[in-house]
């Protein structure tokens, strides 16, 4: 969640959505970007805190043939054996092939290495691949600085590092339900 950025934007364009969010909440403001979305959002956002490792299989496990997830955002775990672990545990929600999609942030990192991983498993297919980036590119959505300030290795380093994102979408496992009606 961090700031909400992205949760918000989904919400404000599509008023039908319901937002499943799962979230550390060890930054300072977490719990209150939290407060603000359930009071502009309400029912429509829904806050799961703590570490996905933790929260999720429950969660699944609860929910699964219960709710339908047409659009997963893995955009959390930077490593790859998290990603992938958020990416096959969300799996069990999602939408018939035809009608999900996955959208995964920061492939420059562990999440790209994930996906590669699910593709070759045939349990993902990428769809739509937007980088990575380099910093010095047009694409690439640095990290701001206040205008006048000057951007110093370090600031450079830090605030600045390759990025991208894709869409692809989840696969029915083949001997499944789903893959046996052409779902």
């Amino acid at each position: 969640m961090n700031g909400g950025h992205s949760v918000a934007a989904m919400l404000l364009a599509n008023p039908t959505l319901t937002a499943h969010v799962f979230d550390w909440c060890i930054l300072k403001y977490s719990r209150a970007v939290a407060s603000l979305l359930q009071a502009r959002f309400g029912g429509r956002f829904h806050l799961v805190e703590g570490n996905s490792m933790r929260t999720l299989p429950p969660w699944v496990q609860a929910h699964a043939g219960k709710l339908t997830c047409d659009l997963t955002f893995v955009d959390g775990d930077h490593e790859g054996t998290g990603a992938r672990r958020d990416i096959q545990w969300l799996a069990k929600t999602t939408a018939p092939a035809a009608h999900n999609r996955l959208v995964v942030d920061d492939i420059h990192l562990g999440p790209g290495w994930a996906v590669n991983q699910e593709q070759l498993s045939g349990r993902v297919q990428v769809l739509e691949k937007y980088g990575p980036f380099r910093p010095d590119t047009l694409e690439n959505p640095c990290m701001r600085r206040p205008p006048g300030l000057a951007m110093t290795p370090k600031m450079r380093f830090e605030l600045c590092h390759s990025w991208g994102f894709l869409v692809a979408r989840y696969l029915p496992l083949p001997g499944t339900a789903a893959a046996d009606t052409g779902r």
